[in-house]
């Protein structure tokens, strides 16, 4: 079976990574994935907002397609993800970060979407609430 791994980051110039560039920190982790996997030299975005731009992403529709025109709203009625999507083709799909597809706060609901693995999806709000008391004050 073959796997993928898309790695998202916010706000991660390119010149951040050494396998970009040279005189960047060392990213020896990242640079073994770009050496054995798939690296992009040029990245757009339709959205420069996060959850938008994150639900173009896994809908493969533009943000006024599917109904996610900002942060905090959820995607429309009947707009599928990539998991739904791939699931019924035997094709397993995982989740860690912020989901932010679910019209939740920053956070989340923390509730696995339809198409996704619950024992490889976890999303902010599932950390927030691993947290101690004294620990979310922090």
């Amino acid at each position: 079976m073959k796997q993928a791994v898309l790695i998202m980051v916010d706000t991660q110039r390119q010149d951040m990574l050494s396998c970009y560039d040279a005189d960047a920190a060392p990213t020896p982790v990242l640079d073994a994935l770009a050496r054995e996997g798939m690296q992009f030299t040029n990245g757009y975005t339709c959205q420069p907002v996060c959850g938008p731009a994150r639900s173009a992403i896994f809908t493969g529709l533009y943000p006024h397609s599917n109904g996610m025109i900002a942060n905090s709203m959820q995607l429309g009625a009947n707009t599928k993800t990539a998991g739904e999507w791939l699931s019924p083709h035997g094709i397993e799909c995982g989740y860690i970060g912020k989901w932010h597809l679910d019209g939740g706060d920053y956070f989340g609901y923390g509730r696995c979407p339809t198409g996704y693995n619950p024992a490889y999806w976890y999303d902010m709000r599932n950390f927030l609430d691993e947290l101690t008391e004294e620990e979310r004050k922090k």
